[in-house]
């Protein structure tokens, strides 16, 4: 993954594998890849690199959402993985779609969220 401004560019390193979605908090300065490696990277952008990985699977992850209080992470397989991200961990893990999970929307304002998979649901 490369972060580009004007002046300059880093480049990010840590994923085995094709990241498929980034989101940012901006408040602690945290981008989070998802990537087919089938992990979800926490990279702080203080010191630009992996601070851990925040979420790990054992298919490839082609989708992610964050709000402050729910990540979700959408694997090949159909199972969307819910996790805490001020815990760092797991909540539960669902098995909701017949296919790749490839869009996902959590609400900042409601308990809420949303999947798209490729079986059209």
């Amino acid at each position: 993954m490369q972060m580009w401004s004007i002046n300059k560019s880093h480049v990010f390193t840590g994923h085995a594998g094709p990241m498929y979605a980034l989101r940012y908090l901006p408040q602690n300065r945290t981008l989070f890849s998802c990537s087919g490696d089938g992990t979800v990277a926490c990279h702080d952008l203080s010191f630009s690199a992996i601070s851990f990985v925040f979420l790990r699977s054992q298919s490839p992850l082609y989708a992610f959402a964050l709000s402050e209080k729910l990540a979700l992470a959408g694997t090949y397989n159909g199972v969307v993985h819910l996790a805490d991200p001020s815990e760092k961990k797991e909540i539960k893990a669902l098995s909701l779609h017949k296919g790749p999970v490839f869009s996902l929307l959590v609400s900042d304002r409601q308990p809420l969220w949303l999947s798209g998979g490729n079986d059209g649901k």
